[in-house]
């Protein structure tokens, strides 16, 4: 007997390839790429080829829905497309999360637990499996779905949005003939001048020991033209020492 006849008789190593591979595998058939090179290229067998093929569709709308959620770039690593054990509850509890966080209510992680738990006994009243709404769930959800734990910054949410578009086209017109080098625009900050930065370098050998922030301040008002050629010199406010 041959080495090569050895060779096709010994039992071939399983291969699970991710998403991004198999999308590979289907753009390859589709350019008329030889399906023995492709085989050859990520170790699959031919069925295993016809079978990604036959999924196309799915991989495709798979590949979409993750892109939509921000997590297209873990389809490296995911090698099925599974989704969660209830995808009612994952589909309805998704579009809470989203109208939520449009009208600009924070979620926190025991808000989404309190909620994916009534949302459970909603749509599943007389499922005989038990359900607790667990960290782990909470984050398998938000893995699934791209949500990541943010500070809120801003205060857009306070702001009157019709105003500022009526101010913006009313800006256009009035700065008409003038051009970057003659728009200044100043503005006022505050500047605590002793606060020392919120994280440092530390060893295990020394544990980072914080202490009272200072709040000693003052005002800063900067100014420059909209061409950035010229810069003010910052304007300082402290405080009287009797006010």
């Amino acid at each position: 007997m041959s080495s090569a006849s050895k060779t096709n008789q010994q039992k071939r190593k399983r291969v699970v390839l991710s998403i991004d591979d198999k999308l590979a595998v289907c753009d390859m058939v589709k350019s008329k790429v030889s399906k023995v090179d492709i085989m050859e290229k990520f170790g699959i067998a031919r069925r295993t080829l016809n079978d990604i093929c036959k999924v196309e569709d799915s991989l495709r709308q798979f590949k979409e829905s993750k892109k939509e959620r921000g997590t297209s770039s873990k389809l490296a690593k995911i090698k099925s497309m599974k989704t969660g054990s209830y995808q009612e509850l994952d589909t309805a509890f998704y579009v809470w999360f989203q109208q939520k966080r449009e009208e600009g209510n924070p979620v926190t992680g025991p808000i989404l637990m309190e909620k994916a738990q009534e949302f459970f006994e909603r749509l599943y009243p007389e499922s005989s499996k038990s359900f607790t709404a667990s960290q782990g769930f909470q984050q398998k959800f938000c893995q699934r779905f791209g949500i990541k734990q943010l500070a809120i910054c801003g205060e857009k949410l306070s702001g009157n949005s019709e105003a500022a578009e009526c101010f913006v086209n009313e800006f256009k017109t009035m700065v008409e003939g003038f051009s970057y080098d003659q728009l200044f625009n100043a503005d006022e900050t505050g500047l605590y001048y002793k606060l020392l930065p919120k994280r440092t370098l530390s060893s295990k050998h020394n544990e980072p020991i914080g202490a009272k922030k200072p709040k000693e301040r003052v005002t800063i008002n900067a100014c420059a033209n909209a061409a950035g050629t010229i810069k003010l010199p910052l304007l300082m406010i402290g405080k009287a020492k009797k006010p």
